[in-house]
């Protein structure tokens, strides 16, 4: 049997009510909010976002879309997501990508655009699915991003990491690379020419396995100094080292080479390695030697070798010859302490008529 509430009772149930509509209007209140947050980024965002249902027919896009493909809201609101592809085949790779995924958050693809204009270009594009409250797939949302730039770098560093590699490759020098602990990183492939080593048993190589001890040293101390400057100082120097060592040779033999290096700094300006040029100077060393040897022979013989110059004081009648201190000496002592000529005596005809006239050494 229905009882008829009481004053108090009504008026609680008011009470509770109106707590309840101040209630669903603060939590509409704030749904605006947040869909007007919302509203904002998705306007502001600077990659282009479009909105499709299931049947991948276009119902939103934001500012950045309109800039990036040049379609106005009006002109592109219910076409089919098709057009902004390349080509049908892209767009059906994308759309069995979508039936593949749909039982997860979405996925990135990378594929060609296309633009109102017919302009075509690279992108990305993140695919994310819009689900309502039972999980059940209502819609799309994709985000793209133009990567021509990108694309264009990435195609001019790989042409020029290919024209430089291709010169590594074919120079007659060995070109390589150095990290801070001494380990090679690159060695180009004209090292078994120099060494006899191929790039692949160089970079297992240490510095210490293909120098000499001596050699080894003065390179490890050039090391030592730039680590400590660096340390110390936090400059390091763009000075580029010329050193000239001896490499022992895969066969156990021995060449001079000549080293050009210099310091290489990482993204944030400290030191980070080496990168050098190494050239076989062994033929330029062995002529070297064989110059210094051929000076030091013609030194030795110049300062063996005695001259006469100058006027010489010489008797009319005898022939003597007066030297620097007054004396007077035969010619042929003089010349013999002055050169290095040796005399053998002989006796001319004329000397042999005059004072050997009975011996007739000498016919008429």
């Amino acid at each position: 049997m229905y009882e008829k509430p009481t004053y108090e009772e009504l008026e609680k149930r008011i009470l509770e009510l109106e707590k309840a509509e101040f209630a669903r209007e603060n939590v509409l209140t704030e749904l605006d909010e947040v869909e007007d947050h919302y509203h904002l980024i998705y306007k502001s965002i600077l990659e282009a976002v479009l909105v499709a249902d299931v049947n991948r027919r276009i119902i939103n896009c934001n500012p950045a879309f309109t800039d990036l493909f040049g379609y106005a809201p009006n002109e592109i609101m219910g076409k089919p997501t098709r057009c902004i592809y390349e080509t049908e085949e892209e767009s059906k790779k994308i759309g069995n990508k979508i039936k593949e995924n749909i039982d997860g958050h979405g996925f990135f693809i990378a594929t060609q655009y296309k633009k109102k204009s017919g302009q075509v270009f690279p992108g990305e594009e993140n695919i994310h699915y819009i689900k309502n409250s039972h999980g059940k797939v209502t819609g799309l949302i994709g985000s793209i991003r133009d990567i021509t730039e990108r694309r264009q770098k990435e195609e001019a560093l790989r042409k020029s990491e290919m024209r430089y590699r291709l010169l590594a490759d074919n120079v007659s020098d060995v070109i390589w690379t150095m990290d801070a602990d001494q380990r090679f990183t690159y060695v180009s492939p004209s090292i078994v020419k120099l060494l006899g080593y191929t790039p692949e048993e160089a970079l297992q190589s240490s510095l210490k396995n293909i120098l000499t001890p001596e050699s080894y040293e003065k390179v490890v101390e050039v090391i030592t100094k730039a680590i400590v400057t660096e340390n110390e100082h936090r400059t390091l120097s763009d000075v580029t080292r010329n050193l000239e060592v001896e490499h022992i040779r895969k066969d156990g033999g021995k060449i001079y080479v000549e080293i050009t290096t210099s310091f290489v700094r990482n993204e944030d300006g400290l030191f980070s390695g080496f990168i050098g040029i190494s050239r076989d100077i062994t033929k330029r060393k062995q002529i070297e030697e064989q110059r210094d040897k051929s000076i030091l022979d013609l030194q030795q013989a110049l300062s063996e070798v005695k001259k006469l110059s100058g006027l010489l004081p010489i008797c009319s009648y005898c022939k003597k010859i007066r030297d620097d201190k007054g004396y007077w000496n035969q010619i042929e002592k003089y010349i013999h302490e002055h050169s290095d000529v040796k005399f053998s005596h002989g006796i001319c005809q004329e000397c042999a008529k005059k004072h050997y006239p009975e011996l007739n050494l000498y016919d008429d």
